[in-house]
């Protein structure tokens, strides 16, 4: 009996021991690919900008980090919090930085990112971190670091602890005066743009208002050169005939305020009717000034009947001619020529005075010149909005966009063209008698 408990006890207790052995070969594995996760995780850098090393370390970093400077610098910090394990942490500091604008193409260097104790004053950069505690550090940011969208990674390093650890960052640089300057320009874009457009508008609009004007004025030219001749027997006359183109000049008419402003604002106006009476007063004064001309001086000179004694002496009655007695001055003579014999040599217009030609080129000339520049100008705001600024550009909302870009031309020239379309003749109801 007594053998055979021996025997029992000692079956169990190598059975026992077997299974000892059997669960710590199996557990030996297992211990060894969890230290292996362990070292690949503390490897790997973390997403949510907190970082650890192996078992004891870890470090806390907010991954969005804003810099807003005032009027003076200063420098700018982001809370920064270490977890230390068993031992100290010695030589905390910011090992690399592949921080970089996408747009510019400017990096930080870890020279520009310290580690301190403070946020503010002097820098002072630990030496040593204990062990087991929390410790609250800042990253501050160089005076030197210009504004801009910096992203990518820091990494962590300690002396005794040479393997870094990443952290995510994004960070956004800015600036008061920065901003200022940003508005500045853009509001000096805008009075540039609307600068220009008044003043091209001006001009369009005077050129415009000047062609029936300058139209007018060449016929009565036409009269002085085909009156040139007879400048002694008819001096009366031909003073009229000066009179009345001096009347249509651009100073004249500037003076009197019958032309568009030379800067068209919104309360500046012109006085459109004054200029339409001054128009067909002068319609009328070169309908009569031509039936004697025509009527008159060139249908006795080409008579080959009369006398030169005769012609002289009927064309010497022609210089009192008036609006008022020019038909009675015209039933002395008995045959009416075609009253655009006279003017079969053609006008010539003052020199000091812009001709109808020139005028309508000018007016075409600075159209071209509005169209040019505010093309140009979409363009370029196009570009430098929508593009240059877009480091994924791109997609097809992108190309829809600088598509869609272009069509605010129209809407911005829209007054530009009217005015650059206006028919000067009819607008100002003026007919010009050829």
């Amino acid at each position: 009996m007594d053998f055979r408990w021996n025997v029992f006890f000692r079956l169990a207790f190598a059975a026992l021991a077997a299974s000892f052995c059997i669960q710590a070969v199996q557990a030996q594995p297992t211990a060894s690919s969890g230290a292996a996760a362990g070292a690949a995780a503390s490897s790997s850098a973390p997403s949510s900008g907190k970082a650890a090393w192996p078992n004891d370390v870890s470090v806390l970093v907010r991954p969005m980090w804003l810099v807003y400077r005032g009027w003076s610098l200063s420098n700018p910090s982001t809370g920064l919090v270490v977890t230390t394990g068993n031992a100290p942490l010695n030589g905390f500091r910011v090992g690399t930085s592949t921080l970089v604008d996408a747009n510019s193409g400017e990096t930080i260097d870890v020279r520009d990112i310290a580690v301190c104790k403070t946020s503010d004053g002097e820098c002072v950069t630990p030496a040593s971190l204990p062990a087991s505690a929390t410790q609250q550090l800042f990253l501050r940011l160089s005076e030197s670091v210009g504004s801009g969208k910096y992203t990518g990674m820091l990494t962590f390093i300690s002396t005794d602890r040479p393997q870094p650890v990443v952290a995510q960052m994004d960070l956004r640089v800015s600036s008061m005066k920065d901003k200022v300057v940003g508005a500045s320009l853009l509001v000096l874009g805008v009075v540039l743009t609307l600068l220009v457009n008044v003043i091209f508008r001006a001009r369009v609009a005077r050129k415009a208002a000047l062609i029936p004007v300058a139209a007018l004025r060449a016929r009565f030219e036409v009269l002085l050169k085909a009156t040139d001749s007879q400048d002694e027997l008819i001096p009366d006359f031909r003073t009229k005939i000066r009179a009345a183109s001096a009347q249509l000049s651009v100073k004249r008419l500037s003076a009197d305020g019958l032309l568009p402003p030379k800067l068209i604002w919104y309360s500046a106006t012109n006085d459109i009717t004054g200029l339409q009476n001054c128009l067909r007063d002068g319609q009328q004064t070169l309908m009569w000034m031509t039936r004697i001309v025509n009527d008159g001086v060139m249908r006795i000179l080409d008579d080959t009947v009369i006398s030169n004694d005769t012609k002289r002496s009927e064309i010497q009655k022609l210089d009192t001619s008036t609006e008022v007695n020019y038909l009675d001055k015209l039933q002395s003579v008995d045959r009416v020529l075609d009253s655009s014999k006279g003017f079969a040599s053609g006008g010539g217009g003052s020199r000091s005075e812009p001709s109808v030609q020139h005028l309508t080129s000018t007016i075409q000339s600075i159209s071209l010149l509005m169209w040019l520049f505010i093309a140009v100008l979409t363009a370029l705001s196009g570009i430098t909005t929508l593009i240059l600024p877009n480091s994924g550009f791109g997609t097809t909302f992108d190309m829809w966009s600088c598509f869609l870009w272009g069509f605010g031309i129209p809407t911005v020239v829209s007054s530009i063209a009217q005015v650059a379309g206006i028919n000067a003749p009819s607008t100002l109801s003026a007919g010009i008698p050829r």
